[in-house]
């Protein structure tokens, strides 16, 4: 079975993200397409900066999505290894070499916290998804993007959008041409590929549920290396932005018969979910107070604990279970 490239590479890219060197960007740029305008039209856009560069162009190295005002969504190979304190989050910016755009949005917000998906796979990228807790929330004037509600989007939406700073020189299986990494944030727009069709593109076994393709199969348009953990969205019949997918992986960058991969972000609802429950108890209605009320267990019990429903999640469900014991009804 022939390993994809970007997962051969990610391995040996990984030893230098740590490594002092202003050529040592890694992972999957936009390629194909064009600057976004007008600037800062997409508030919830972050970069992913190695925190001892002062450059935030030099430090960029993946992208990922404001979801909550003090909470990141990216792809787990970003941040698998990484310290918290290793990582800024860059916000509210559009050209990385300018520090004073954006006065008063644009911030370097220090990590405070990385949650790595517990079964994500190094092998093959399943379950490529991770969030990132911000030491402080964003200015409120950046609005946090939603999760994607439909699932059958990959039918209802043909057009999707992706976004980053990545390497904009489409690149060939052996990763050997030159690099051009974006100083401005890029966008292309390429349709969703329908699952039965990103199946049968890669070798046997490599493409998961947990996966989906966008592209064209001329290739020509693509996200590339330095996009990682960027978003994949599309617009809902409401004309409101809503996240799919997460920059992963794929053959090459742009080349014909090959689609990009991407996190499936509906299949991590719960698990977002779950996440924010124990971060932040209040956006689920204060469901995480009333678990720690009926079942006296203390915030920092462990989550299994909380997992009253028996389900293998910590949600809203549980919630309800504590209030029907507690009513004398389980």
């Amino acid at each position: 079975m022939k390993t994809p490239t970007c997962i051969v590479l990610l391995s040996f890219l990984f030893t230098l993200l740590f490594i002092p060197s202003a050529d040592a960007q890694i992972t999957p740029r936009i390629v194909g397409g064009g600057e976004v305008n007008p600037p800062f039209r997409y508030p919830w856009m972050v970069a992913l900066i190695r925190s001892r560069y002062a450059s935030d162009y030099l430090g960029q190295y993946c992208g990922g999505t404001l979801i909550a005002p003090d909470l990141v969504v990216t792809a787990g190979h970003c941040v698998q290894g990484v310290s918290a304190d290793s990582i800024d989050v860059l916000v509210g910016a559009h050209d990385l070499t300018n520090p004073d755009e954006n006065p008063g949005n644009r911030e370097r917000i220090p990590a405070a916290e990385i949650f790595l998906h517990e079964l994500y796979s190094s092998y093959d990228l399943d379950n490529d998804i991770a969030l990132i807790r911000l030491e402080h929330a964003a200015h409120a004037s950046l609005t946090p993007l939603q999760l994607i509600s439909d699932t059958l989007f990959d039918e209802a939406y043909n057009e999707a959008t992706v976004i980053g700073w990545g390497n904009t020189i489409a690149q060939s299986l052996s990763f050997s041409e030159p690099d051009y990494y974006a100083e401005r944030l890029q966008e292309v727009n390429i349709p969703v590929v329908d699952q039965e069709t990103c199946v049968s593109t890669f070798d046997t076994g490599w493409i998961t549920e947990n996966m989906l393709c966008a592209g064209f199969a001329s290739g020509r348009k693509d996200a590339c290396s330095g996009d990682s953990g960027g978003p994949l969205v599309i617009l809902n019949p409401e004309n409101q932005y809503e996240l799919i997918g997460l920059v992963s992986w794929g053959e090459g960058c742009a080349l014909p018969d090959y689609y990009g991969v991407y996190t499936r972000v509906f299949n991590y609802l719960d698990w977002i979910a779950q996440k924010r429950f124990l971060i932040e108890g209040d956006d689920l209605g204060g469901a995480v107070s009333i678990l720690q009320i009926l079942t006296g267990i203390p915030p920092s019990h462990p989550e299994v604990a909380l997992d009253l429903s028996g389900d293998g999640l910590v949600n809203l469900s549980d919630a309800v279970f504590a209030l029907q014991k507690a009513a004398g009804l389980r």
